[in-house]
């Protein structure tokens, strides 16, 4: 008889855990901290844990919200449904890429990640797995994955460095012009606006804002551009326009810089949006 060990059983799963959501995020190019991705591969080895006593956790529907609960709690919420199928779909690769270098190591039969004698094998193999598997995820990331680039944002003699997300599934534009339009939170532009420009623009309520800039004359420096979003028919955004906005030694001239109604990234990991064909 098999003696099982908690305590490694919870590293165990937490490693491969861990392992199996940075995949994730390395192929979705989402950003993450350090701290969301523990505690969702913590939150993981309590799952299997659980499952090991109630086998009827390990239902499929089951697994598949526990997988999307995971990347809630590592990722946020944003692109949930993708990033959760692809957490799913990462962690079949992996196993199958675990068991593989297993085999290969000398292992015999099929191992288990509720008791297994060889836990420093199975963590080397799912080591060896996720670097591999990185290498393509990082190409992958890189030709259609979000992003998070440094974005400089030029007005008169001021200037501010934007942390930016590059979302392929983003389309705000400029009607006028059809240029694309960088969407930023306001606390991070303030350093661009003058005293008047901080006290009268609410992004939340941008008709207000832009006449009551106007009615101080300080409408012409700003517009109104329409956009469309999740529960978000047709809204309105209030927007400046920028000397100069660069990125990666790129640069784009009077470029419309918005102000977000709400906060962009959960946990403050970028601060500003793109579109992935802006530069």
């Amino acid at each position: 008889m098999q003696t099982l060990y908690i305590d490694s059983l919870v590293l165990l799963n937490f490693s491969i855990n861990f392992l199996i959501l940075l995949a994730t995020a390395k192929l979705t190019g989402a950003p993450y901290s350090w701290r969301r991705l523990a505690a969702a591969a913590l939150a993981g080895a309590g799952y299997a844990v659980s499952a090991l006593f109630w086998p009827l956790l390990e239902t499929w529907p089951l697994k598949l919200v526990v997988a999307l609960l995971l990347t809630f709690i590592g990722l946020g919420r944003r692109q949930l449904l993708r990033r959760g199928i692809l957490f799913f779909g990462t962690s079949f690769a992996f196993g199958g890429g675990v068991y593989a270098l297993w085999i290969m190591a000398g292992g015999r039969g099929s191992f288990s990640l509720y008791a297994t004698p060889a836990m420093r094998t199975v963590l080397l193999c799912a080591s060896i797995c996720y670097c591999v598997l990185s290498l393509g995820f990082r190409m992958a990331a890189r030709h259609g994955g979000d992003r998070i680039i440094k974005v400089t944002v030029k007005r008169g003699k001021k200037q501010v460095d934007l942390k930016t997300l590059v979302d392929s599934g983003d389309t705000l534009s400029d009607p006028v012009t059809n240029k694309p339009v960088l969407l930023a939170e306001k606390k991070y532009l303030e350093s661009l606006l003058d005293d008047k420009e901080k006290e009268k623009i609410d992004p939340r309520a941008p008709v207000s804002s832009l006449e009551r800039l106007a009615s101080s004359g300080g409408g012409t420096k700003m517009r109104l551009i329409p956009y469309r979003a999740v529960g978000v028919e047709a809204g309105l955004l209030i927007a400046m326009r920028a000397d100069a906005v660069a990125a990666g030694g790129k640069v784009r001239k009077g470029m419309l810089v918005a102000f977000s109604p709400s906060e962009l990234s959960d946990g403050g990991a970028y601060c500003a949006i793109i579109g992935e064909d802006t530069w």
